[in-house]
């Protein structure tokens, strides 16, 4: 009589599963969600206050907004000012230069909102130390040297057109500008290095 084999079963196989997040990985990324979400709100309202501006440098021909020697002013008693003039005593060239000026100007501080509401949703997300968040960084950093630069292109354009006296597009804000876009293309540069030893490092594993 032939004998019988029998096998063991075959072990159920487990998949194997990833220990949960640390309390501290959802709460960042639960303000950062809020940052984003926070930014999206400021960048909305400062479009909004920007078309509003550029309409009524073009448009407008009230007593409520006019051009100062230090920019527009808003309001019948801010305007009052000596060497105010009303916006309607402009000539149209004057009025799209001025319009042109408030883009130049306003552009690149909603660029750098546009990309920290980016680098936070990225965050969000939980994506971190890749491509996109480098990418992110060093275009902030790009439009705050952008932001710097603006004041003196615009100062020279309106004072070509005759609506400024020139000279006046210094301001503390732009050498912060220049130090914080600076810092941040090298924070990106360090990061985007970072990434590239850790990538030539598993390689070699």
């Amino acid at each position: 009589m032939a004998d019988i084999v029998t096998f063991p079963p075959r072990p159920m196989r487990t998949t194997a599963r990833l220990p949960p997040l640390p309390r501290l990985h959802g709460a960042v990324r639960t303000r950062a969600s809020l940052l984003a979400a926070g930014f999206s709100v400021l960048l909305t309202i400062l479009s909004f206050a920007l078309v509003m501006l550029v309409g009524a440098a073009l448009l407008y021909d009230g007593r409520f907004v006019s051009l100062a020697p230090t920019g527009l002013c808003l309001g019948e008693r801010a305007c009052q000012l000596p060497g105010t003039q009303p916006l309607r005593a402009l000539l149209p060239m004057q009025r799209d230069m001025l319009a042109v000026g408030l883009v130049l100007l306003s552009a690149p501080a909603l660029m750098v909102l546009a990309h920290l509401r980016g680098l936070f949703r990225l965050y969000a997300a939980g994506i971190v130390f890749e491509p996109d968040n480098v990418t992110q960084i060093s275009r902030t950093g790009l439009w705050l040297l952008a932001y710097a630069a603006a004041p003196i292109l615009v100062d020279l354009m309106l004072h070509r057109a005759g609506l400024s006296p020139g000279g006046n597009w210094f301001r503390v804000d732009e050498i912060a500008a220049v130090i914080i876009g600076l810092s941040l293309l090298l924070v990106a540069q360090v990061i985007a290095c970072g990434r590239e030893m850790e990538q030539r490092r598993d390689l070699f594993i």
